[in-house]
Formats: C-alpha cells, structure tokens, sequence
C-alpha cells in the first residue's frame, strides 16, 4: 500500500511516530506539507496565510496522480483538500486543536465526507456529527517509562 500523508507539521512527535510505524509495516508514504510557516516562538504564532493554503491545493492534485492507494489528512485544515480530489479514498486524523479550536467547523463539516475519520480520545467524538474510530496516539515507552520519584 502507498499512502500519501497530507499534514500542516511533519515535526510533531505523534506523526513522526505515526509514520515509522506505517513503514516497519510495509506501507509506504509520502508527506506533503502545507506551505508557509507556523510557529510559535516567545508566545508569538505565525500563521500560514490563504495565499499559502492556495498554493497547496495544486501540489495535492500534482501528488494524487502518483500512483497512491490512500490519502490521509493529518490535521483538519488538510481535509478540504484531500476532499477536493475524486481519486482516493480519505483518511481523516483529527489531532485536537484543529476540531476543538476556533476553527474547528471545518474540520467538523469536512469529516462528514471522508471515508474514515480518526480521533486520538473519546471526548474528541462530541465535537463530530459523523462516525468515527478512536485511536489513541502511541506513546515511546523508551522515553517515557515509571522512574522513582526522587
């Protein structure tokens, strides 16, 4: 299977997690970044612009002829875009902020299109009008394991 991963942050610990494992499980992916920054430095955020996610629906539809068997939007603000396509079936993972905050409408509207949507936790499905699948997002017990206390 050939996955292509639709994201705003390929940093983010969870989807770097996410896809090593999707590899050590032999499927391969792609990842495509929105373009433009966000970042949060000393309390500031800069926000990617409209111009940016413009910019990003012709790179999606340029991707999707490349052969993929899935396309999975990691993070609502992607869904539009991933929806916008008629060639594969949508993976929706909704992370938090991006169902939950300000502008969680489109994440909310959007989902009800795709083919499967993917929560980290249960509470998260009292923000969606559609079916969902929870899954929560894994934890390195390398890194993180019991330590004493002291």
């Amino acid at each position: 299977m050939n996955v292509l991963n639709l994201t705003t942050n390929k940093n983010h610990s969870f989807f770097k997690n996410q896809i090593e494992s999707l590899k050590e499980h032999g499927i391969e992916t792609e990842v495509l970044v929105v373009p433009g920054e966000h970042s949060e430095d000393d309390g500031k955020v800069t926000n990617r612009s409209v111009t940016d996610y413009l910019r990003y629906y012709p790179m999606v539809r340029r991707e999707v002829s490349e052969g993929y068997d899935l396309l999975h939007a990691n993070f609502g603000y992607t869904v539009p875009f991933a929806l916008l396509q008629n060639k594969l079936p949508v993976v929706v993972t909704l992370w938090g902020t991006d169902l939950m905050g300000d502008k969680g409408y489109v994440s909310e509207i959007c989902s009800r299109f795709a083919d499967e949507v993917i929560v980290p936790s249960p509470i998260m499905g009292n923000f969606l009008s559609c079916e969902y699948t929870v899954i929560p997002f894994g934890v390195d017990t390398e890194l993180f394991k019991p330590i004493d206390q002291r």
